[in-house]
């Protein structure tokens, strides 16, 4: 296994296009480390066409997971655990090389699935699932699917209970930039978490929409420091005149130094 291991990763290093049959055979292989090895050498020889078989490689982890019962999960949660690492590993290689092709199994792994969390193995079982979905909502930013946008405003992107995943799903929406980003960006201004808050602020500001003046110039009056900087930004960026009064409000008067350096830097964009 680790002669296996070492080949894999040989291969990928040395980026030698001849490889790249052996390291896709190699997704099959029964051992954990040695399929990660292979995922890691398919993305650094950086060929576009491993994209087809990483995300059947992924859709197949997900499709086993999914079939799982919680407590078949919880009787082996280092194998299911090392399982749901992988899947995410080539996501994350899937994100870098071709999000497009990878789209099915970044919409897949971005599904929430309940756990209970009252014990070791649920936890570490839970926070294997939740950084699989944080890399399935990120790559889903880069796919320009409205499939993508469906799942990362839905349920399990901008109505999910983590924070965490709230914003990394603004962030997506903001890449993705279709139709109604604005609007919803723009309701997550009034966010519980100030993660979430000071994202939708910088999103609103690359999406270049003037709607976003008016809310963007009320957060400057927001509880959170990195929330008012965002919000001094993205009004720079924005370009509006409208948003001269508040910023010039928020150069002058902030008690936070970052956000007067932001305001100020943002009126010389106006």
């Amino acid at each position: 296994e680790r002669l296996r291991a070492a080949i894999a990763a040989a291969l990928g290093a040395a980026r030698d296009g001849s490889a790249y049959a052996v390291l896709v055979d190699l997704l099959d292989d029964p051992s954990v480390a040695v399929r990660l090895f292979a995922v890691q050498a398919l993305g650094d020889l950086g060929r576009t066409e491993a994209a087809g078989p990483l995300t059947e490689f992924a859709l197949a982890i997900d499709r086993r997971i999914a079939n799982l019962s919680e407590p078949e999960l919880l009787a082996d949660v280092y194998e299911a655990s090392a399982e749901i690492g992988l899947e995410t590993a080539a996501l994350r290689v899937l994100t870098a090389l071709d999000p497009v092709t990878a789209t099915p199994a970044l919409v897949q792994a971005a599904r929430a699935r309940p756990l209970a969390r009252d014990s070791a193995a649920g936890l570490r079982l839970a926070q294997a699932i939740f950084e699989r979905r944080r890399i399935a909502l990120y790559g889903l930013g880069y796919t320009g699917a409205a499939e993508a946008f469906t799942v990362v405003r839905g349920d399990d992107g901008l109505g999910d209970p983590d924070p965490r995943l709230r914003a990394v799903a603004v962030r997506s929406l903001g890449v993705l930039g279709m139709a109604g980003a604005v609007d919803l960006a723009v309701a997550r201004l009034r966010d519980p978490s100030a993660e979430v808050r000071w994202t939708a602020a910088s999103v609103l500001g690359r999406l270049a929409d003037r709607a976003a003046v008016a809310p963007l110039s009320a957060a400057l009056g927001d509880p959170v420091a990195e929330v008012r900087r965002q919000a001094a930004l993205g009004l720079g960026y924005l370009g509006d005149e409208r948003a001269r009064a508040a910023l010039e409000a928020a150069a002058a008067g902030d008690a936070d130094d970052a956000v007067r350096a932001a305001a100020a830097y943002a009126l010389t964009l106006l």
